[in-house]
């Protein structure tokens, strides 16, 4: 799965301080697994879980390097999909029937 966003915006650290700004280019991540299709199918013996989990994540801007790496810094403490990734998570689920 793969995703790339055109960016411009204001990062601001923990120190208020510090902040960095990305503007003029973009951001694409990739993301990557395995998993045991027969887990997937119930298969006995098989798990239905991703395993080898990676997240690539691709900057191009004009700002230097310090910038870039501050923003992922930043994506790593702030992004909701990385901490649901990362992060046990309690989940609600529903079920209704439709006729």
């Amino acid at each position: 799965m793969s995703c790339r966003r055109e960016v411009c915006w204001s990062i601001v650290s923990k120190n208020a301080t510090n902040s960095a700004c990305v503007c003029r280019g973009w951001v694409q991540a990739t993301v990557k697994c395995k998993a045991d299709l027969r887990g997937l199918l119930g298969m006995s013996g098989a798990v239905p879980d991703l395993e080898a989990i990676e997240i690539d994540m691709q900057i191009a801007s004009p700002d230097g390097e310090e910038k870039v790496q501050a923003l992922h810094r930043a994506w790593l403490e702030r992004c909701p999909v990385y901490f649901a990734l990362t992060k046990p998570l309690s989940v609600k689920t529903t079920v209704s029937r439709t006729a």
